[in-house]
């Protein structure tokens, strides 16, 4: 029928022409474009508000728990981020609560005279209002005057 080099010589058109089937068939393919496509920066920014909005507790206790939660929210945040690109249609999600540092004072010192620093939470409460979530048995002034968050 063929010779052994005609034989030899459509193996190589049949593997390239498999080779080419693949390359067609891959690159056109929605979900390789998903795949390898760098995150966007705006979803870590969403992805940051919402792991921060679960330090309320944390932030309603002590310091160093708030501290500890808020810090590990900025290091998920730098490893999303190292690799993302900014997106121009991409939304951000807010959180519903903001992180402030500033003076803490003990409950019991009215004017507060050996302030320590740090953070604190201003969160959006039910029915419009703002709340802080400062640390058990201190006030932080820098919030504003703003009730305590339950």
């Amino acid at each position: 029928m063929f010779s052994a080099e005609m034989r030899l010589i459509y193996q190589r058109f049949l593997v390239l022409g498999l080779l080419c089937g693949c390359l067609v068939f891959f690159s056109t393919w929605s979900v390789t474009e998903t795949a390898f496509a760098a995150r966007c920066i705006q979803e870590c920014m969403s992805a940051q508000a919402l792991c921060e909005d679960n330090c309320v507790d944390e932030c309603s206790s002590t310091d160093e728990l708030c501290t500890s939660c808020l810090l590990n929210c900025e290091s998920q945040f730098n490893s999303c981020a190292r690799s993302a690109m900014y997106c121009s249609n991409a939304p951000v999600e807010n959180g519903r609560c903001e992180v402030g540092f500033g003076d803490h004072c003990e409950e019991n010192d009215v004017n507060c005279v050996s302030p320590h620093s740090g953070y604190f939470q201003i969160c959006d409460a039910l029915g419009g209002q703002q709340c802080v979530a400062c640390p058990t048995g201190e006030t932080c002034p820098s919030a504003g005057g703003l009730p305590p968050c339950y």
